[in-house]
């Protein structure tokens, strides 16, 4: 064990530790909190796998020198610009609520009526998308911009705001399905649609159960190979294990 008590006590409150299962879980309630944990991770060589709600976790998975990072105390919306058609959540804000912060305004997100019992960040990293193949709908789409903590603990927004980040990548496009390969994500921000065009899609293309995007992308060798590269480049000491199959 390469971390320890003190060290966790150090940047989170107790009651944000539980030390309860074969692998702790954390529970960070700001950014902060959350950039000071992967720096930790970094200096003593201890991995962290990001969890959202936790709700896909499957802990038999796990190694065992690995840290769990929740991120359901971080479920806010942080922004709403309807003139520029954006909102920002903390990734802790939860998928399915995500309808609701957006009926009172005329205004919808393409991707909402997806069914995910977990946070948008977990959507994002799943990749999750509609079981069809004439419906374009998936929450990859409706991204245009992240914040992530990265690997080598910094902060750093990806997307439509700086469009290219490190690495020579768009980061953003490759956070979907990339099951918490690159970092913890802080924050999401979607696409608006005007709800009457996002009910005239869904009314013509039917959503049906989500699908997970696999693991590496197996029909992509191109995008699997950037993935590779990236991963390399980005996370060379494997602070953010390879999970789910």
């Amino acid at each position: 064990m390469n971390w320890s008590l003190q060290d966790l006590r150090g940047i989170l409150p107790d009651d944000s530790i539980d030390l309860s299962t074969r692998n702790p879980v954390v529970t960070p309630e700001n950014p902060r909190q959350m950039l000071e944990l992967v720096q930790l991770a970094s200096a003593r060589q201890f991995k962290i796998c990001p969890a959202g709600t936790i709700s896909q976790l499957e802990t038999a998975d796990l190694p065992e020198n690995c840290i769990v990072v929740s991120s359901r105390m971080m479920n806010r919306m942080t922004d709403f610009s309807p003139d520029d058609l954006h909102m920002t959540f903390e990734s802790g804000f939860r998928f399915n609520e995500i309808k609701n912060a957006t009926s009172s305004n005329g205004l919808a997100v393409a991707c909402e009526a997806l069914s995910y019992d977990g946070s948008l960040g977990g959507a994002l990293s799943l990749g999750i998308s509609g079981d069809s193949p004439d419906n374009p709908i998936s929450v990859g789409h409706c991204v245009t911009a992240a914040s992530v903590v990265m690997p080598y603990g910094k902060l750093v927004r990806v997307g439509a705001v700086t469009l290219k980040s490190v690495a020579g990548y768009d980061v953003s496009r490759f956070l979907a399905g990339s099951r918490g390969r690159f970092g913890l994500i802080v924050s999401v921000t979607l696409r608006l649609t005007p709800r009457s065009q996002v009910i005239s899609l869904n009314e013509r293309v039917p959503v049906n159960a989500p699908t997970v995007r696999p693991s590496w992308h197996h029909n992509d060798s191109h995008r699997s190979a950037i993935e590779k590269n990236l991963k390399s480049n980005l996370d060379p000491a494997g602070i953010f294990p390879f999970r789910y199959k």
